[in-house]
């Protein structure tokens, strides 16, 4: 009995099937479009290549994102501000942008000083050990590049080196007595303590960026391509 009701429901599902498929026929609808929407559906094997690549791409362009945002920001607030009250819209925080993205990639996003790093900023040990990289390579005139490095079993770390890339960023990191004056200096030093973050060039690395993306997004991400 048990064999008769499976060959039933065999007979039931092919019938159905073949009725869809004269259905689907007689509607017009693309043979083709089924097909492809079979494919999408079918599970993707994502290699490790691939998910380097997504978090590379992924990385390069939040970055690029929130510099371009930062920079506009920055620009309005000197042309309307006092230059301490200026500095103060020089944080992630006060972007937009910032909070989407970080939802957006479910990422954690650090902006990390190249010199004396903040004592309370928390630092995984990828990141640690990457930050002494970057050190390591600016202290020895070496060239500093986007990365993207495995961190731990469930995360990857892209970093990137953030330079001082416009004239706006020298009114606060300038070379004191040429960009900034030594009483803009002491005024930008009593309220944000700037002892590493002055004196520094055009286009001078002065911070990294470093972003954590969970794997299993990344993966989803790719999967949905």
């Amino acid at each position: 009995m048990v064999h008769v009701n499976k060959y039933i429901v065999f007979i039931v599902t092919s019938i159905w099937y073949i009725a869809a498929c004269d259905d689907t026929s007689q509607r017009g609808i693309d043979s083709q479009e089924v097909k492809q929407e079979i494919r999408n559906r079918e599970i993707k094997y994502v290699t490790q290549p691939q998910i380097i690549d997504a978090a590379f791409k992924r990385g390069s362009q939040i970055t690029d994102t929130l510099q371009q945002a930062l920079t506009r920001q920055m620009q309005k607030a000197v042309a309307e501000k006092s230059l301490t009250e200026a500095a103060a819209y020089c944080k992630l925080e006060q972007l937009e942008a910032y909070k989407q993205l970080q939802e957006k990639h479910t990422a954690s996003i650090k902006r990390v000083r190249l010199k004396a790093p903040k004592a309370d900023l928390l630092l995984n040990e990828m990141e640690k050990q990457l930050l002494d990289a970057y050190q390591y390579n600016q202290e020895n005139k070496l060239p500093l590049e986007n990365n993207v490095q495995k961190s731990g079993a469930e995360e990857m770390l892209f970093t990137a080196p953030i330079l001082v890339s416009n004239t706006v960023c020298l009114k606060c990191h300038g070379k004191v007595g040429t960009d900034l004056s030594g009483e803009e200096y002491q005024t930008l030093q009593a309220t944000y303590r700037m002892d590493s973050l002055v004196n520094y060039s055009l286009n001078q690395p002065i911070a990294i960026w470093s972003i954590l993306f969970p794997r299993k997004g990344l993966i989803k991400s790719i999967q949905a391509e």
